[in-house]
């Protein structure tokens, strides 16, 4: 009636149980367990910061899928530890030739973006740091440049703080590495930069972008190389434009042109001898340099409404050849003229500058109610007057200064020319000429 147990087959089935299901659930809890633990975010945390080499804060990781990670409540640190670029989610997936992020938003600053251009560097010029591809997919990126009250409504600075979707291509191929940036939203599929790098003694590198929505300065600022300059030029500038440059040694050679908009005056001429205020627009036609110098440049500045020290007016006369214009002096001695326009063309070259006023204008450069301020030269000017014009006053000879240093050493070498006659050469400026000359 019984059936008879054998001790031998429960303690087997007991095993069996033990084998196939306590202990794999125990080593899945264990793995859940430690897959949460501040230990398992730590070592990733200290794997980002291996590759990228810029401190990094995780505050939550969540395994989505076999190879796939998402982060929560990350941010880029400076060295001081202060957040430098906040991330609210990274999905980061990975294979073996490939790595893809994934980021819903991105509020970049212009010290995040001078960051970001350095892991691009590296990413172009150590291959073995960075052996795999990377693809970053950014759902809407906004410039994080803080504007003030005067500029927060102007439409140019407006349009280019819209947040926009964003791709970002790290590939190789033989020899070459590249960096593709490009907006890939509607109608803005043109908007692109690419880095290329090709191995060789030294590395060359090719830059080739196009933008037409226009960049904050400040942005653009940070990753534009030191040797070409980087004047402050005001939260609401804006750039849009084209440039092809390379380098394989020495300094960057390229071509560019491009918009400069809502450069504010202050900004441009601060610490420099003569005051300016309002905002000006600069249109480049053509900036061609070599080895970091220029070798030509046409540009065409333009402002309505705004000031210019007395003393800038004076020193266009007797520095640059400018002429007095009707408006010139003022009768209550202001030591700040208001003007309502100011357009300048500009033409630089290893023969010299040319100022020349806008069409229309009669030769005025600036003008109130009408009448001129100061018209253009009737010739070239040498380009060693541009550091008469921004050097200190009453110097013997080319002044000495940070601004003119890197001024002389920015423009183009001027070449020998034939002696000019009276009518067309600008002389050089008279340091013992009165007020009362001019």
């Amino acid at each position: 009636m019984f059936i008879e147990r054998s001790t031998a087959k429960i303690r087997g089935v007991r095993t069996l149980f033990v084998l196939l299901g306590v202990v794999p659930c125990a080593a899945l809890m264990t793995w859940a367990v430690m897959r949460h633990a501040p230990a398992h975010r730590d070592a990733l945390r200290r794997q980002g910061e291996q590759v990228l080499g810029i401190p990094l804060k995780i505050g939550s990781v969540e395994h989505v899928r076999p190879g796939a990670l998402r982060l929560r409540d990350c941010s880029l640190l400076a060295t001081g530890g202060s957040p430098l670029l906040l991330l609210p989610e990274i999905e980061v997936e990975t294979s073996s030739d490939e790595v893809r992020l994934r980021l819903p938003t991105v509020a970049c600053r212009p010290a995040a973006a001078a960051v970001l251009a350095g892991v691009a560097r590296a990413w172009l010029n150590e291959p073995v740091r960075f052996s795999r591809a990377w693809v970053i997919e950014v759902g809407a990126v906004n410039w994080d440049v803080p504007l003030t009250a005067s500029t927060r409504h102007d439409p140019a600075a407006s349009e280019g703080r819209e947040a926009f979707p964003l791709r970002i291509e790290c590939v190789a191929a033989g020899d070459s590495r590249a960096v593709r940036i490009h907006r890939v939203d509607r109608g803005h599929e043109g908007d692109e930069l690419r880095v290329i790098a090709t191995a060789g003694s030294p590395w060359r590198h090719e830059v080739r972008g196009v933008v037409r929505t226009p960049i904050p300065w400040a942005v653009v600022r940070e990753v534009v190389p030191a040797s070409l300059g980087r004047p402050e030029l005001g939260p609401a500038a804006m750039v849009s434009g084209q440039v092809e440059a390379s380098i394989a040694s020495g300094g960057w050679s390229g071509v560019a042109s491009g918009l400069v908009e809502g450069i504010r005056l202050e900004e441009l001429a601060s610490g420099a001898r003569h005051s300016l205020e309002g905002l000006l627009t600069v249109e480049i036609e053509r900036l061609q340099w070599d080895d970091d110098r220029l070798v030509s440049v046409t540009a065409t500045g333009s402002a309505v409404r705004g000031m210019v020290a007395q003393s800038l007016l004076g020193a266009l006369v007797t520095t640059c050849g400018c002429r007095a214009g009707p408006a010139f002096q003022s009768l209550s001695s202001e030591p700040m003229r208001a003007f309502d326009d100011l357009k300048v063309r500009l033409v630089i070259d290893s023969g010299g500058l040319r100022i020349l006023s806008g069409e229309n204008r009669n030769g005025s450069l600036v003008r109130r109610q009408g009448l001129s301020l100061v018209d253009e030269p009737a010739g070239v000017v040498p380009l060693d007057r541009l550091a008469w014009l921004v050097g200190p006053a009453d110097a013997p000879t080319v002044p000495a200064s940070a601004a003119t240093s890197w001024l002389m050493r920015l423009l183009p070498t001027a070449v020998s020319q034939p002696r000019r006659s009276e009518n067309t050469a600008i002389r050089p400026p008279d340091q013992t000429r009165k007020k009362s000359d001019f």
